[in-house]
């Protein structure tokens, strides 16, 4: 894919000749993956805007709530904790405010899409597998730059630790 260039990368990936996962790992152009990408596959669908519409949908559909620990990176420390929900099909994720029950847009604790989604159902080694892929492909390059292409969270390797192996330890 690297002797391409990046408009007929971009091309492959916008028509589905390639994988997003394989365009993040192998494609040159990783800023458009990383931030355009992610944010225009959160957007693609319309997410809830409220938790109560969420947990109505989350019943009959593809999202599921995940635990306080696979929540941690999406925290803004201002009263109740944080709910987080993702799609396994999609790979999307939806956050909202523990205290108002709205759907978070704030980049430092917003949703983002996964190139690697998280599924608590998984078998114990699916797990492990998954939240290591989903550290490298997600959550490190969001510590890194941030969800907007800047430094959003204070990086930390604790908060790294905390918020991926910490979270299956």
């Amino acid at each position: 894919m690297n002797s391409k260039s990046i408009e007929d990368q971009r091309k492959l990936l916008n028509t589905g000749k390639v994988s997003p996962k394989d365009y993040l790992l192998y494609s040159r152009d990783w800023k458009y993956a990383h931030f355009e990408y992610r944010e225009k596959m959160n957007k693609n669908y319309e997410l809830p805007k409220s938790l109560g519409q969420m947990k109505k949908i989350s019943k009959n559909s593809n999202w599921q709530k995940l635990s306080s620990d696979a929540s941690k990176l999406h925290q803004n420390g201002i009263g109740k904790l944080e709910k987080k929900y993702i799609n396994n099909k999609t790979n999307q994720e939806a956050v909202y405010d523990g205290s108002k029950q709205n759907l978070i847009l704030d980049p430092r604790y917003v949703g983002t899409y996964n190139y690697q989604s998280i599924n608590e159902s998984y078998s114990w080694y699916e797990e492990e597998s998954g939240y290591i892929e989903h550290t490298i492909l997600d959550v490190v390059p969001y510590y890194l730059v941030g969800a907007r292409n800047t430094r959003d969270q204070k990086f930390t390797l604790r908060n790294l630790y905390n918020s991926t192996i910490g979270a299956i330890d």
